[in-house]
């Protein structure tokens, strides 16, 4: 089975990315997607979902720490039950990269997978503000990739393109560099590309825990999720001047609701948002990513926008 991993922080394009792959895809009857999100509740999956093709969702926590051992036995499970032969893994955006690398190297997938490049998803809009507020976390996701994919260009000029070009070139000189909007390119031949035995990965990672003496952290352990249901009707002028009023601590919204009658997903990161009308969705719930969140306000705020749909 051959595993593609996508890492990147919240809101760089990573679902994007990978529902446009699958979309492109004739045959999904052999292809799988793991998912992991930090929240309770999982968003992704129902984004990314389709025909013939398997989800696993692995959510409230991170494939680093707490769902290694789930993520290990879904890979198992699909492999050897499901005879799956293309995995796709989306990392959740708190995800510490090389220590979920590392847990691929467990002796219980020798002889049975292979490892395709190690894609970073990068906000070409945000890439200032985010290394200056993550530092090492951030770099390290950059660090460890074979390639990095600057998302967002429509967001940026050219003298901010070509900054962060220069300066995650430096991070990282060996990786491939594709600037996209909307994770809008063809990733087949980078899939296909550089394709590691599970017997050269874990050389690979052992490279990569030497070169920056990697000691096992867990930086996200200070961040904090909520969901909260609303089913009002809200309107979009409604939604937009609270999202204003956000606090700096909320790093990631994602979800659905009522939004002018109609079923719509909001995508909220940092000072950037947008909603997309959607057809089904299950219930209307919302995720809360952040720093310190005060629990009770944040709920307050959001269950009492809009107004009671009959």
């Amino acid at each position: 089975m051959k595993i593609n991993l996508v890492f990147g922080f919240l809101g760089s394009g990573k679902t994007t990315l990978i529902k446009r792959h699958l979309g492109s895809q004739q045959d999904l009857s052999r292809t799988a997607v793991i998912v992991n999100e930090f929240g309770d509740v999982g968003i992704d999956g129902s984004i990314i979902s389709g025909d013939n093709l398997d989800i696993v969702e692995l959510n409230s926590g991170c494939l680093c720490c707490n769902l290694k051992g789930p993520m290990l036995d879904a890979i198992q499970e699909l492999e050897q039950n499901k005879q799956i032969e293309t995995l796709l893994i989306e990392s959740s955006g708190l995800a510490e990269p090389l220590d979920t690398l590392e847990a691929l190297t467990d002796k219980k997938l020798i002889n049975t997978i292979e490892i395709g490049p190690i894609l970073t998803v990068v906000s070409l809009a945000h890439f200032e503000k985010l290394s200056e507020f993550l530092g090492d976390f951030y770099i390290d996701q950059i660090h460890n990739a074979d390639a990095l994919i600057l998302n967002k260009s429509d967001l940026s000029n050219v003298d901010q393109i070509e900054t962060v070009r220069h300066a995650v070139r430096e991070l990282n000189p060996k990786a491939d560099i594709l600037i996209t909007q909307q994770c809008d390119l063809d990733l087949t031949h980078l899939f296909e590309s550089n394709q590691r035995a599970h017997t050269d990965f874990v050389t690979h990672i052992d490279g990569l825990k030497r070169a920056t003496n990697h000691t096992a952290v867990h930086r996200h352990s200070h961040l904090d999720s909520i969901v909260i249901e609303n089913s009002n009707l809200i309107t979009k002028t409604e939604l937009d001047n609270w999202l204003t009023t956000l606090a700096n601590d909320i790093y990631r919204v994602k979800g659905y609701l009522n939004l002018d009658g109609q079923n719509s997903l909001l995508q909220y990161s940092i000072d950037e948002f947008n909603t997309e009308a959607v057809k089904k969705i299950d219930k209307y719930q919302m995720v809360f990513i952040g720093q310190t969140i005060d629990r009770d306000e944040l709920k307050r705020q959001y269950s009492n926008l809009g107004t009671v749909h009959k």
